[in-house]
């Protein structure tokens, strides 16, 4: 296990006995049985939201004559993804706030036994609202800060006073002894204008986590490739991930730090699609027609993530991105079909 990722939370995990037993349970069967262990599951449970961010990866998921999965549906795949091993549940959207029925989605899952968090841009984030959060059972909240200057996150995500409800919802989380993370996407001109330290400088003095995503070309990125990291910047990144409060994406490994999409986690549309992740956006079935089990043997079939890397396939591996995700970048509807891009 990466001990450097998850040392953070240990004196929190101690709450929880349950979720150090199912974390030990599937350690033993991905050592001893051999078994292909899913640890985590995205789940989007609506695209709603009452932003507008240029980059928005779900953007082209969004359909507005499908359904949104039920309540029924979401305690069928929170119980078929238990029996395939979960011990960590992070609920996205869209924002996951505007969910009427969040609470009862929360108690879908088994909180004694699960690392529940919540993705979110903060705009109904209030006190009142995280102590029914930390009541239903979530443990973490991510908090998307495109910014440390509060007009540009605000301009960003064209929400006036959006930063200033952020920095007020830090002191109820903390107040309510949850964990919570800022969420940025570390983008060149975040980098070159050093911005992504001044993010470092506010977690530390905020003492949060600062969780760092690199850019992928899907959603309103679409086709940019110009958006990618380069080496000079991914040296900057391996710089970051050095302070004790600062992680990114690959460090989630059950066992090491790689990218976990196909391998340990999948993502669950708002209408049932099973992807790798939420910017791999390739669907290897829905919910609604097949099980996850058969699913999920089917992206271990696939031959997609055989390779294991210490870095985002979709932001930072060429070979994978040439490969799986430039044939589909034209698409103005996502998912694409797995069978489909097989016969490009």
């Amino acid at each position: 296990m990466n001990l450097r990722r998850y040392k953070k939370y240990f004196k929190f995990i101690k709450r929880k006995p349950f979720l150090i037993l199912s974390v030990t349970k599937s350690i033993v069967a991905a050592l001893i049985f051999k078994k292909s262990i899913l640890r985590k599951l995205e789940l989007s449970i609506t695209y709603k939201c009452q932003c507008s961010c240029q980059k928005c990866s779900s953007s082209k998921l969004k359909n507005p004559e499908r359904k949104e999965l039920t309540l029924d549906e979401i305690r069928s795949i929170a119980a078929q993804a238990y029996s395939l091993g979960i011990f960590q549940v992070n609920l996205i959207g869209g924002e996951p706030l505007l969910r009427k029925d969040l609470i009862e989605i929360i108690k879908c899952f088994k909180v004694k036994k699960t690392f529940i968090s919540i993705s979110t841009n903060g705009v109904l984030l209030d006190e009142q609202k995280i102590k029914e959060l930390k009541k239903a059972g979530l443990d973490y909240i991510k908090i998307s800060l495109d910014s440390p200057l509060e007009a540009e996150h605000d301009k960003k995500r064209g929400w006036p006073g959006l930063f200033k409800k952020i920095m007020r919802s830090i002191e109820f989380i903390k107040s309510e002894g949850l964990l919570y993370e800022l969420s940025t996407v570390v983008t060149k001109e975040s980098i070159t204008s050093r911005k992504i330290w001044e993010l470092v400088a506010i977690a530390q003095e905020k003492k949060g986590i600062l969780g760092l995503v690199v850019p992928a070309v899907c959603g309103g990125w679409a086709q940019d490739y110009g958006v990618l990291l380069g080496e000079e910047e991914r040296g900057t990144l391996k710089k970051l991930v050095q302070y004790p409060h600062v992680i990114r994406d690959t460090q989630t490994g059950l066992f090491r730090s790689q990218c976990s999409a196909g391998r340990e986690q999948v993502y669950i549309t708002t209408y049932g699609d099973v992807l790798p992740c939420s910017v791999v956006q390739i669907s290897f079935g829905n919910i609604r027609r097949d099980s996850l089990k058969s699913i999920w043997a089917k992206i271990q079939d696939s031959g997609m993530f055989d390779q294991s890397k210490d870095l985002c396939l979709a932001g930072e591996d060429k070979e994978f991105i040439d490969k799986y995700l430039k044939p589909i970048d034209n698409f103005e509807q996502m998912p694409v079909l797995w069978e489909k891009l097989k016969n490009f």
